[in-house]
């Protein structure tokens, strides 16, 4: 997982940079890492061999990674992007908090009673995503993203 998130998060981020495109990155970001999701979620379901079920479980953490991983550093700069005049510093310091908190919840919670409610609470996080992706889809364009040419297109008065 680690080795894709570093993989994607040299790739992904520079794109959205170089295209200027933030949500189009969000939706391929969560879109992609909802195939790693439900590979590790149900491969022990409907793989039986312990060989294949690993080789799918590293394949689908490779995926998660990069997609997850790289989605990080685009949804951080959309954040900014949208909170805009805020301090970068106060939407990245909430971003980071609530991370933590919902972490350590997700955490805590998978591991009560010695991992007990681990598959359901990957089942949840798999149907999670699947909401994740359309609320991403119903996101706007950053607003720092629109150009002076798609200004004109809006009927926007552009000043020299």
């Amino acid at each position: 997982m680690l080795i894709g998130g570093i993989v994607g998060a040299l790739i992904i981020p520079a794109l959205s940079d170089k295209f200027r495109m933030r949500k189009r990155f969000l939706v391929i970001c969560t879109a992609g890492a909802l195939p790693g999701v439900l590979g590790l979620t149900f491969t022990k379901f409907f793989i039986h061999d312990a060989a294949t079920a690993y080789t799918i479980a590293l394949a689908s953490s490779f995926i998660l990674g990069f997609f997850i991983l790289s989605a990080g550093p685009v949804g951080f700069q959309y954040a900014a992007e949208i909170c805009y005049p805020a301090p970068e510093s106060v939407s990245q310091g909430l971003l980071l908090w609530v991370g933590q908190i919902s972490g350590m919840l997700f955490v805590a919670g998978m591991s009560m009673r010695h991992d007990r409610f681990l598959n359901d609470w990957m089942i949840s996080f798999s149907l999670l995503m699947f909401v994740v992706v359309g609320l991403v889809l119903m996101t706007r364009e950053s607003p720092m993203i629109i150009t002076e040419k798609d200004k004109i297109k809006m009927g926007e008065i552009v000043k020299d």
